[in-house]
């Protein structure tokens, strides 16, 4: 479809080893992109983060507000240098392998007026034998007006081989 969805790359990780998922020449012909993550945490009842660089930039015009929601609702606010913790999956003990989602979204990222905003979802079970969902979901903002025409993420913290990934884009 010429001004429906278009998937720009994806892929799968062929290793636990793989510390980084780097889009780079990005494509400024669309006015949105959407990275999707599913992937299966091998930390051990600890989250499995994922981290967000734009262009690498390492600056401090990241920040994002947050919600985890997990036996009840915490919210944090947070600013820093990047790249930014913003989306993450429970850990494996009591749900062996089980997958959690992930999704990114960048309104207008070929702007070269707007600072670029856009939130982040993500879902898995828990660690406990009863393996409760949590959710969690961020509003996060790059403070610049730069087009982004590179995206990493950073899945160091443990994913298992076999996660899968990719990037789209809207007209």
């Amino acid at each position: 479809m010429a001004d429906g969805y278009t998937v720009l790359e994806y892929g799968t990780l062929a290793s636990s080893s793989t510390t980084d998922i780097t889009f780079s020449n990005i494509p400024q012909t669309f006015s949105h992109l959407e990275f999707t993550f599913s992937g299966i945490s091998m930390m051990v009842q600890n989250r499995a983060f994922v981290y967000l660089k734009i262009n690498d930039d390492t600056s401090t015009v990241y920040s994002r507000i947050g919600w985890l929601l997990e036996n009840g609702l915490n919210r944090d606010v947070q600013s820093w240098a990047g790249p930014m913790n913003i989306a993450s999956i429970q850990g494996t003990t009591a749900q062996a392998n089980q997958a959690g989602v992930m999704k990114f979204d960048f309104v207008n990222y070929s702007s070269t007026v707007l600072q670029k905003t856009g939130f982040a979802l993500s879902t898995s079970t828990d660690a406990s034998a009863s393996g409760n969902m949590v959710g969690k979901q961020n509003a996060w903002s790059y403070g610049s007006t730069n087009a982004i025409t590179k995206i990493n993420f950073n899945v160091s913290s443990g994913f298992k081989a076999g996660s899968t990934y990719s990037l789209g884009a809207w007209k």
